[in-house]
């Protein structure tokens, strides 16, 4: 729910904010912010947020915002102009938006070129802050069917940070629920939706679907939350 911390752990994960105690750790390596990070771990996350205008520079054709990774880590101009093609080609979008700016889009557009330049240096995990939740039903559909196709084309892994239950249960292979800034509970869509343990959970489930659903114990406490969380 909001303000349950998605978008705080968002921040940490992607070196946007530091963390005010403990330590981020990506492939068993701990990372700082972005300004601490070498290039290949700035390379190894990509970052869609939920309002891609205030994320691209609305002075760049589509062409020059997708190219302006690629320029910070080295590519040479005539690798750039292919990639750039790729890109274009992966999120459905023809060529002849590369010279368009961002008044010239529609917000799926706009969310299509996002995606493209998160994925620009072919990074290892992509996270997401809703990125379907600002737009209309049938451009939702279409945007979380190419997600689903770059996820597998790609290989990539995605973390996707979300209020809507039904593009978690579409997207995800695990889910956490997060709640006053701790996760609370965590498993496999099927074992979240169906048989929530965590009193929380079970609410979100319930208001999401409009009908009341039991749980298999009370939860007072969460003594631990990790690859099985302990429950009192």
């Amino acid at each position: 729910e909001s303000g349950s911390g998605k978008s705080t752990l968002a921040e940490l994960l992607t070196g946007l904010s530091a963390p005010t105690a403990g330590e981020i750790r990506f492939a068993g390596e701990p990372v700082g912010t972005v300004a601490d990070r070498p290039t290949e771990q700035l390379r190894d996350v990509g970052v869609v947020f939920q309002h891609p205008q205030d994320s691209l520079n609305p002075r760049l054709t589509v062409r020059q915002a997708l190219a302006e990774p690629l320029i910070e880590a080295g590519w040479p101009r005539s690798r750039r102009a292919a990639r750039v093609d790729e890109l274009l080609d992966l999120v459905d979008l023809g060529s002849q938006f590369g010279s368009r700016r961002q008044h010239q889009l529609s917000g799926g557009q706009l969310q299509r070129v996002a995606i493209a330049r998160a994925i620009a240096l072919e990074p290892a995990v992509v996270v997401f802050d809703e990125p379907v939740s600002a737009l209309d039903l049938s451009t939702r559909a279409a945007l979380l069917n190419l997600l689903v196709d770059i996820q597998t084309r790609l290989e990539l892994t995605y973390l996707v940070i979300s209020h809507d239950l039904g593009v978690v249960q579409l997207l995800a292979d695990r889910v956490a629920v997060m709640y006053e800034g701790q996760v609370v509970e965590r498993g496999r869509p099927d074992h979240i939706f169906e048989q929530p343990t965590h009193s929380h959970t079970a609410s979100l489930v319930a208001a999401a679907t409009g009908e009341q659903l039991s749980i298999d114990c009370s939860v007072s406490s969460v003594e631990e939350i990790g690859n099985g969380a302990v429950f009192e």
